[in-house]
């Protein structure tokens, strides 16, 4: 088979619900599907290819597959995290974005044995590189207002929202040719440089592409994708993608066996105590007949089929897994179905070594190019560029912000673990001490510091002060401002540690009223004192700060 690679960055948030359906939130996929750059291309080009008699042979004949494209990382591609993975229900599994690899254990792998008395929990969510890195696709949503169609106004009391995956994210995925159609079409025209050339732009995909969603740049690249060895008589497969599969009499099957998912692997049958498999329904919106077609079932993504040769079983030498691999399983591979790995690194090992999990594709992420550079006295093109560089500083505002919200939240936790505080108990300043400091910066912008942490007396502070009327009172509240804990800083208390990075950031602030009102509104809005708001308000912070800024603190 034919591939022409291509990476797809996010320029606007992508809304690919989960769901066709129109009522309520949908949640949102973390991948992009196979159909919606089938539907992109050929909204774009259909005419060109029916002029030369191409459109059937590309966009319905099954013989051109558009693959789901899966997140890139770094430069690395990640792959769904193997259905098989598990980990002790008492251990922590990963810590931030890394894979603990002694708490993982491959349950498909011939040498696992369970331990008694020990209870597994699956991995079903995120991604995983060729390094074991816990890669999670950056999701948000949007909530609008319905309008009313006879008076063009707002609608009352009708909200939805939607579900969407983020600008700034880059995927992964590939056109291919069956060798079927590249030959019949070899002859009359260079089809391959023209699908590239169809690949290359900008391209809306996704629902609500006519408002401020769905805008994405494709650009092609040069990508070697390694072959699967064989390791033995049976057969790991890892699905990279939804596969569908046909049993003998033409019904939709979860539990394939070797036929099903391709020929060459006929002969061969599904080891279901191996066998780590998750199903799922969909229908698909026919536009041309204006309906929907027929429900079908499908094997999600992640899912590990293990195959062991039966009595007619053929040994496969690496040329026929390569052909395997290429070439897809099951059904529908044109929509982005049937992509998989075949015996990748971790199938045989019983607690996977992550160094490399996986053999990976080698490519390069081609850098972003941006607009065509134009020089214009245009007031509206002025005014854009204003509100862009505003926009700009105040992205670094936040960021530098919740940086700091980030540290803060980290000291929480590290106080909890040191003096080892029960989980129904409050431990640091509570929401109320946040707000009364709050308080001072907007109504006494003047004197707030020293009300706040003390007067300076010599240059030395005298936060510590027991006759302070100041509100960092650690003297006085030991299981508040005053609770304390050895960290990089030595042993100190908490109103210490929140006086030092204050004045930390403070110190490169040209505007300090205004960064202390920004941290002290996030700060604000939740409860760091109790587990639950801290949790709460770490969820936040993974959600809404850069990678870079992730690791501070």
């Amino acid at each position: 088979m034919k591939r022409i690679y291509f990476t797809l960055t996010t320029l606007d948030p992508v809304v690919l619900s989960e769901s066709n359906a129109t009522l309520n939130n949908q949640l949102s996929l973390d991948y992009i599907p196979g159909s919606a750059i089938l539907g992109a291309v050929a909204g774009r080009n259909y005419q060109t290819f029916a002029r030369q008699n191409l459109s059937w042979s590309v966009f319905h004949s099954g013989g051109c597959q558009f693959s789901a494209c899966l997140p890139v990382i770094d430069g690395q591609l990640a792959l769904p995290v193997p259905l098989s993975w598990h980990g002790r229900k008492d251990t922590q599994v990963s810590e931030g974005e890394e894979f603990v690899a002694a708490a993982l254990s491959n349950h498909s792998s011939p040498d696992f044995s369970r331990e008694d008395k020990t209870q597994y929990q699956q991995h079903r969510s995120h991604y995983v590189d060729a390094n074991g890195k816990l890669v999670k696709v950056r999701k948000g949503q949007s909530t609008k207002t319905a309008l009313d169609h006879g008076t063009g106004t707002v609608a009352e009391g009708q909200l939805y929202s939607y579900s969407h995956i983020s600008a700034g994210q880059t995927f992964l995925g590939f056109i291919a040719l069956t060798d079927d159609l590249a030959e019949q079409e070899e002859e009359q025209v260079d089809l391959m440089q023209q699908l590239r050339d169809a690949l290359t732009g900008e391209f809306r995909i996704g629902r609500a592409r006519n408002t401020e969603f769905g805008r994405v740049r494709v650009t092609p690249v040069e990508l070697n994708w390694p072959e699967p060895a064989s390791d033995g008589r049976d057969i790991t497969l890892w699905c990279l993608s939804d596969i569908a599969c046909l049993d003998e009499i033409g019904e939709a099957t979860t539990a394939p066996d070797g036929s099903a998912v391709h020929a060459l692997l006929s002969g061969y049958t599904l080891d279901l105590q191996r066998s780590f498999i998750r199903a799922d329904a969909l229908s698909r919106f026919n536009q041309k007949r204006g309906g929907w077609d027929s429900e079908q079932r499908v094997i999600k993504r992640g899912s590990v089929l293990v195959f062991t040769p039966g009595t007619t079983a053929k040994p496969l030498n690496n040329a026929q897994l390569t052909r395997i691999q290429q070439e897809g399983v099951g059904i529908d591979k044109h929509l982005g179905l049937g992509l998989i790995m075949l015996n990748p690194a971790w199938a045989k090992e019983a607690t996977p070594t992550l160094n490399p999990a996986f053999t990976g594709p080698s490519f390069t992420v081609p850098e972003a190019s941006g607009p065509s550079e134009y020089r214009t006295h245009s007031p509206l093109l002025r005014w854009l560029n204003v509100q862009h560089e505003q926009a700009s500083l105040a992205l670094g505002h936040e960021q530098n912000v919740l940086a700091c919200v980030k540290r803060i939240a980290t000291m929480y936790s590290e106080a909890r673990r040191y003096k080892k505080i029960a989980p129904a108990h409050l431990a640091g300043p509570g929401q109320i001490q946040w707000r009364l400091i709050a308080a001072l910066v907007n109504h006494d912008s003047d004197s707030w510091y020293a009300k706040t942490f003390g007067e300076k007396v010599d240059g030395q502070s005298s936060i510590n002060d027991k006759d302070g009327t100041h509100i960092c009172q650690p003297n006085n509240d030991a299981i508040g401002w005053g609770i304390s804990w050895y960290s990089h800083n030595g042993y100190g208390n908490f109103a210490e540690a929140c006086q030092r990075l204050i004045d930390e950031y403070l110190r490169d602030e040209s505007d300090p009223i205004g960064f202390m009102r920004r941290l002290l509104e996030q700060l604000c809005r939740y409860e760091l004192a109790s587990l639950t708001g801290l949790r709460n308000a770490q969820r936040m912070l993974e959600e809404r700060l850069p990678t870079t800024l992730k690791e501070q603190g």
